[in-house]
């Protein structure tokens, strides 16, 4: 016998209770038998991409990127915030995840970002980071980096 069952929506540690009432069988009596099965929900992991970014960008002046995040799940990240981040860790550009998935993938949802590039030359690595507390499907967030040449 098979059964199926969603998971709790709330991560952590759940507790699922199957209960056989007493019962005879072929004059044999047969006590209430009670199993509890713990199941651990953990959030669905995500993860990010970035890509086109330029080679070199020119001090100083705005450039775009492009940044996708993917759910593990294939959950629908549509609207779901995105920002990237300079060295010091300030936010430096900010973007929504579109409402459909980037043709030709399963489900990663993408933006374009236009930031600005340092005023300084030399390698800056940014980083890119997706918060998945507003999904209603627990995911955890991801974050990546990627480093553009200024010149």
């Amino acid at each position: 016998m098979r059964f199926d069952f969603a998971a709790p929506p709330r991560v952590g540690v759940h507790v699922f209770r199957f209960t056989l009432p007493p019962h005879e069988i072929a004059g044999t009596h047969h006590p209430e038998a009670v199993l509890d099965v713990p199941v651990r929900v953990m959030p669905q992991a995500t993860s990010l991409a970035v890509w086109d970014v330029p080679s070199p960008a020119v001090a100083g002046t705005p450039f775009v990127i492009k940044a996708g995040a993917k759910s593990a799940a294939d959950a629908t990240l549509a609207g779901c915030a995105i920002e990237v981040c300079d060295e010091a860790g300030q936010v430096v550009g900010r973007g929504v995840l579109s409402d459909a998935p980037l043709p030709g993938t399963g489900a990663l949802y993408w933006t374009e970002l236009e930031l600005q590039a340092p005023r300084i030359e030399g390698m800056a690595t940014w980083s890119v980071r997706f918060d998945a507390s507003e999904l209603d499907l627990p995911h955890e967030g991801a974050e990546t980096s990627f480093s553009v040449a200024v010149m």
